[in-house]
């Protein structure tokens, strides 16, 4: 068994918490287990992915908002645009993400 699945089926040691962390907790628990579930019941085909990752950027409206540039110290510094992570993302399938404030 996979250290991640250990972690699922042990129980939470006790750790004394307020009732709204405590659910909060296990609600966070509860969803990752469906996150897992469903991703071993759809797998990801790589190819299929990757097919309509390059699909997604022959757009001409992604293209266009793609990549960044902008002026630093006499050079021009250019790289992917988080427009272009988030097409990645929306066609590879089976991925969750978030942020949280802390």
């Amino acid at each position: 068994m996979s250290i991640l699945a250990e972690q699922f089926n042990n129980p939470i040691p006790f750790q004394p918490q307020g009732g709204l962390a405590q659910a909060s907790s296990s609600r966070e628990m509860e969803e990752v287990k469906g996150q897992i579930f469903m991703a071993k019941q759809f797998p990801r085909n790589v190819f299929q992915a990757e097919q309509r990752v390059l699909d997604t950027c022959k757009r001409p409206a992604l293209a266009q908002v793609a990549m960044y540039q902008y002026p630093r110290g006499g050079q021009r510094v250019t790289g992917p645009s988080i427009r272009l992570a988030e097409a990645i993302a929306q066609n590879w399938g089976n991925l969750h993400s978030r942020t949280r404030a802390t």
